[in-house]
C-alpha cells in the first residue's frame, strides 16, 4: 500500500486528504522485471564467453591451417571445440 496525505487550509481550517493506492501490481511487475534483468545478464555473458571462444577458435583454426598441420592435428582440435561447445550449453 502506498499512503499520500496533503492538508489544506480553508477558513483558518486544516483539511486532511489521503489517497491510498494498492501497488501489489507494480511491486509485481518491478520484481518481474528486476528478474528478467538478472536472467538477461546472465545470457550476455554467456554470449560474451561464446564469443570469446568462437574468436580463439578462429584464431586457432587459421594458425593451424597457415602451419600445414596435418589432418590428425586438425581432428584433435576440432573434437576439442565439440567438447567445449557442450560445455558452453
Amino acid at each position: 500500500m502506498e499512503i499520500q496525505i496533503s492538508q489544506t487550509l480553508v477558513v483558518k481550517e486544516r483539511y486532511f486528504t489521503a489517497v491510498i493506492r494498492d501497488i501489489t501490481n507494480r511491486k509485481q511487475q518491478e520484481a518481474l522485471l528486476l528478474q528478467q534483468r538478472d536472467e538477461l545478464k546472465q545470457q550476455n555473458q554467456k554470449f560474451l564467453r561464446a564469443n570469446h571462444f568462437f574468436q580463439f577458435t578462429l584464431d586457432t583454426m587459421e594458425m593451424v591451417i597457415n602451419d600445414n598441420s596435418d589432418v590428425n592435428e586438425i581432428l584433435v582440435y576440432i573434437e576439442q571445440v565439440r567438447k567445449t561447445l557442450d560445455e558452453l550449453k
